[in-house]
């Protein structure tokens, strides 16, 4: 079952109240919440009211999305105090800043321990982290972000998922469903060489390639990354995902 909604940092100058109103005028039903732009990092009044107002709208917390960023020093433990505020029902992480290939196994096994750290503070707080699958990350490539998720082995470890633009549209499917088992949420959109495009032009590939590898479990399908961040733009990508789910 997919459940449509925003990762709010597709307007990160918006307030949150802004956020709201425009997510639940477009009939989407579901918010990923970004830290730093709409949530302070450890403000957990903040993120209680924000939680309170989602709901009261009718809407989801789709996930609390944290910048807690493997190789830097940082404690996730503010994050999850957060989500916990909001109760959210994952915490999305940042598996390094550097492409896969390019780190030694010695860099690789520091960031996978660091992560498994993170992740005992997530099992103690109840409440998992997600992989954010990206690019210049342990995640920019299938076999090294699945590798990642194995390593740990952890029902408190999960993964987001969204298109690589390094890899090809085979690699990105394959990726997805290689990844199912552990898959929370998509992150919807569509760009191509020029650079970000309207949703409906990559209705093809979403509806014959991706979506086909869904599994019948709960999914929040998230847009984000809108042509110009445009609000008329959105409006449009959002009616699309709806109706592809419809």
């Amino acid at each position: 079952m997919l459940v449509p909604g925003i990762v709010s940092f597709t307007f990160k100058s918006f307030s949150s109240e802004e956020i709201l109103k425009i997510t639940s005028s477009c009939g989407l039903k579901a918010i990923e919440w970004s830290e730093n732009y709409h949530i302070e990092c450890g403000n957990t009044g903040e993120a209680r009211e924000v939680a309170r107002r989602t709901r009261e709208l009718g809407l989801e917390v789709a996930a609390y999305s944290s910048y807690y960023r493997l190789g830097k020093g940082m404690d996730i433990r503010p994050s999850l105090d957060n989500a916990l505020a909001m109760e959210a029902p994952i915490v999305r992480v940042w598996a390094g800043s550097q492409p896969s290939g390019e780190l030694s196994e010695q860099e690789r096994s520091a960031l996978t321990e660091e992560l498994r750290r993170a992740v005992g503070f997530a099992r103690e707080a109840g409440i998992p982290l997600g992989l954010e699958w990206h690019k210049n990350t342990l995640t920019d490539e299938n076999a090294s972000g699945l590798r990642l998720i194995k390593d740990i082995d952890s029902p408190y470890l999960r993964t987001f998922w969204q298109q690589t633009k390094a890899l090809s549209i085979d690699e990105r499917a394959e990726g997805l469903k290689a990844i199912m088992p552990y898959l929370e949420n998509l992150h919807v959109y569509w760009w191509d060489e020029s650079g970000r495009r309207p949703l409906r032009e990559g209705r093809e590939i979403w509806k014959t390639r991706y979506l086909p590898l869904m599994d019948n479990r709960k999914h929040y399908a998230l847009i984000e990354n809108i042509m110009n961040d445009s609000v008329e733009q959105f409006r449009e990508d959002a009616a699309e995902l709806i109706s592809w789910i419809d």
